[in-house]
């Protein structure tokens, strides 16, 4: 066979330090203090940088639905309510008493549905009322008008205008001023005299025909 010869130094890239010599031995490559600096690394162009980035993750699922919300009554539970509502746990509001959950309208009565779903009757107000009313829960009660130009009419119990007073009467016209009198003495002393002569003559005639 033919014999291996060892390479040059160098020939597989070492230039310094111990190195094998491709046949079992240790050959010296020298200090590697004056060994050239490596080359450094060459960068791929970016191009080539953007296409191995790794891919966008998937948008995450939507989230599946709620379920629907069961009530936890359809029917009022509270066997003792006249009256009001009760919560079904679904925001939902079931009725008490009847359909409505309101109290009965009953003629002349003011009924309303307290805090405990009993219905309870509540005095009503005078509203424009007045004199002797009822209260709408089996009394009665005082009311008056609150102007002071109102007066109660006590047939209907509501409040009238007060009527005006009567105008006062037209003065009487004063009497007429009377007309000054005027007098002839001379006239009147005539006439006095005439009768004068006149009685004369009669009571001449009287007694000495």
């Amino acid at each position: 066979a033919a014999a291996r010869l060892p390479p040059a130094a160098g020939r597989f890239g070492a230039d310094c330090r111990r190195q094998q010599d491709g046949c079992g031995n240790i050959m010296e490559c020298g200090d590697c203090s004056d060994a050239p600096a490596p080359a450094a690394p060459t960068q791929p162009p970016p191009s080539q940088v953007a296409l191995k980035k790794a891919p966008s993750p998937a948008p995450a699922p939507a989230p599946a639905p709620a379920p629907p919300c069961r009530p936890n009554i359809t029917n009022c539970t509270d066997p003792a309510a006249e009256c009001g509502f009760m919560d079904d746990g679904c925001g939902g509001k079931v009725p008490c008493g009847n359909l409505t959950g309101a109290c009965p309208k009953l003629p002349g009565s003011n009924l309303t549905c307290s805090p405990d779903r009993k219905c309870v009757c509540m005095p009503q107000k005078c509203e424009n009322r007045c004199g002797i009313v009822p209260d709408g829960c089996g009394d009665v009660m005082p009311c008056s008008c609150e102007l002071a130009d109102q007066t109660c009419n006590e047939a209907t119990n509501t409040c009238v205008a007060m009527p005006s007073p009567a105008p006062a009467p037209a003065p009487a016209p004063a009497a007429p001023s009377p007309v000054p009198m005027t007098v002839d003495c001379l006239a009147l002393e005539k006439l006095h005299r005439e009768r004068a002569i006149k009685m004369y003559d009669y009571l001449y005639y009287f007694f000495f025909y």
